[in-house]
């Protein structure tokens, strides 16, 4: 079950920061015409360049979530682009949360941040 967890929690965190990565890949498509994710993943993220000047076996992948979000992604400025954060919608759902918690969750809750905070 633990792993399960590990590889649902991988794919909601994909999907979820996709969004921000599309973004990002609209906003250079605008700024970089005729570049391909090969440019893109250089400047994003150059440590998925191998010595050879090869893609990273993970950006090689063709099931690997870039590939479907570079194709996806117009060459649109961040300055035209809808916002990512909306903080009154964000704010509501932090309320709706603190509000159905029980005690017992929410001291959960704050030992578990003690505790990540004694880590870091």
């Amino acid at each position: 079950e633990c792993a399960l967890l590990g590889i649902t929690h991988h794919l909601n965190r994909a999907e979820t920061q996709s969004g921000s990565l599309q973004s990002d890949m609209s906003s250079f498509k605008a700024a970089n015409p005729g570049s391909t994710l090969y440019d893109f993943v250089a400047w994003f993220s150059p440590a998925d360049i191998e010595p050879n000047r090869e893609l990273s076996a993970r950006m090689q992948d063709p099931k690997n979530i870039w590939h479907r979000l570079w194709n996806e992604a117009a060459p649109i400025p961040a300055y035209k682009q809808p916002p990512l954060f909306d903080p009154e919608a964000e704010g509501k759902k932090a309320l709706e949360f603190l509000e159905k918690l029980t005690c017992k969750q929410l001291v959960f809750e704050l030992l578990l941040a003690h505790c990540r905070n004694l880590v870091h």
